[in-house]
């Protein structure tokens, strides 16, 4: 089970003077896809709705309508822009919904243990560029152990730290709001978001991870059930890397720097460069 879930996706709501379940919004817009960045022959259907300008104090809000998701299916995420660039991508159509594949074609494991193969060091390199995986090997190690626990209300906090403009969009799970945007943040791993879908309903099982923000390349995930161990932040570190690896080679420098970054954190920062 998870904690945030809709029976069904709900309708985008419109402009402006916008009421949902009760709440109040800022003024707003829907967005849609420039066909230009989708398939051939596709056209420009809503994939959101957006706040014309960031919100202040957009954490409460974001709160609020999470809070009543079940009952509205839109998922609340708090969207970040590229500095100086106009909005980019909410504002500027940067998004191809029609090349997304369905999730529930995808499962996480084998979305992993693919990607994994992909960025890990090639034989051809020097035995020491393995110790950035290590205790890992060439091997996929496998889906980390689900974190049993009391979900936790680390998703406010998260919220609440973040600043941008509010989003919402009509899905039945927080992690299918990717592929419902056809979101390109990670267009240069050619990572489908339908993949990357099936591996964030697999963290909101498994760990209660859930997506609160979303930017021009960025994931900001409320964690409720984080790892409380090494061994446990070792085995997501390893998930983490597979799909996103400019955490590690960009970021930390090894999966075991990148483990302790994310010990007991109950926020996951992912970026694609």
């Amino acid at each position: 089970m998870t904690r945030y879930a809709a029976p069904r996706a709900g309708t985008l709501p419109g402009a402006d003077n916008v009421v949902v379940a009760g709440l109040a919004l800022p003024s707003g817009t829907q967005i849609a896809g420039d066909p230009a960045y989708g398939m051939a022959g596709a056209t420009a259907q809503p994939v959101a709705w957006v706040s014309r300008e960031p919100v202040a104090n957009v954490g409460a809000l974001w709160r609020d309508l999470a809070d009543r998701f079940a009952d509205t299916g839109l998922w609340p995420l708090v969207m970040s822009e590229q500095r100086n660039a106009g909005g980019r991508p909410w504002l500027s159509g940067e998004l191809a919904p029609s090349r997304t594949t369905d999730p529930n074609l995808f499962d996480a494991a084998g979305v992993l243990d693919e990607k994994w193969r992909w960025v890990i060091p090639v034989p051809s390199e020097r035995a020491e560029a393995m110790l950035v995986v290590h205790p890992f090997t060439r091997d996929f190690p496998g889906l980390a152990p689900a974190i049993a626990g009391d979900d936790s209300q680390a998703l406010d906090a998260v919220a609440a730290e973040l600043t941008g403009r509010l989003g919402l969009v009509a899905v039945e799970r927080p992690a299918d709001a990717v592929a419902a945007l056809g979101w390109m943040g990670a267009v240069n791993y050619d990572l489908d978001m339908g993949a990357l879908a099936a591996v964030l309903r697999s963290w909101e099982l498994r760990f209660g991870a859930y997506v609160v923000g979303i930017g021009f390349n960025t994931l900001t995930l409320g964690v409720q059930r984080p790892p409380t161990s090494m061994e446990q932040a070792f085995a997501i570190a390893a998930e983490h890397f597979a799909i996103c690896s400019d955490i590690v080679y960009q970021g930390a420098g090894s999966l075991e720097a990148y483990a302790a970054e994310i010990l007991e954190r109950p926020v996951w920062s992912l970026w694609w460069d």
